[in-house]
């Protein structure tokens, strides 16, 4: 598993952005392992990052941010997805999902079961970018001219990153669309 140091100096080293990190305050009450709170302080999180997700540092609960039932006060509001979907940190595991908005946050998608692993996987999927990239082109990546080597090698990192995000869920569906042919 990365280290809180080990994945802010190598997110800088291709965004040359700091990520941003939540304050010891903001955790107090949150629920969650130590590890996950010592992440989120000392190393943080993007404040964007691909596949077209957006991070904030405050963590209030769903109910708090989409003023919904109470039902969703384990879900901690962390970011976006491109579609507007709340990610959210699940208190009751530590996990991180997404509800989908326009279901009225009842469908509830897997992304990382923490979250380092989640940080690890940005920037497992940011090296993917880089490299495809720097071997085919600035817009090899959008264009989806990925090797297959890197193919493969993204779907191994995720697969030790997080062996349950590539089972099913967000990642799973990411890497498939890596395969599709345009």
């Amino acid at each position: 598993m990365i280290t809180p140091n080990e994945f802010v100096i190598k997110w800088k080293a291709i965004w040359e952005e700091e990520p941003i990190k939540f304050s010891a305050d903001t955790l107090e009450d949150i629920e969650i392992d130590e590890e996950a709170k010592k992440f989120l302080i000392e190393a943080g999180l993007p404040d964007s990052a691909a596949p077209s997700l957006s991070f904030h540092a405050g963590l209030p609960s769903i109910c708090e941010k989409y003023g919904v039932e109470e039902d969703y006060s384990s879900y901690k509001y962390i970011g976006s997805t491109g579609w507007g979907d709340p990610i959210c940190l699940y208190e009751n595991d530590g996990s991180i999902v997404y509800l989908d908005h326009e279901e009225n946050l009842e469908y509830e998608t897997f992304i990382n079961s923490s979250i380092p692993q989640l940080a690890e996987s940005l920037l497992a999927y940011a090296q993917l970018i880089e490299e495809t990239q720097k071997e085919n082109g600035d817009d090899a990546f959008l264009d989806n001219n990925i090797p297959d080597r890197l193919k493969n090698w993204i779907f191994e990192e995720l697969k030790r990153i997080d062996p349950a995000a590539i089972e099913d869920g967000f990642w799973k569906a990411e890497l498939e669309s890596l395969d599709d042919e345009e």
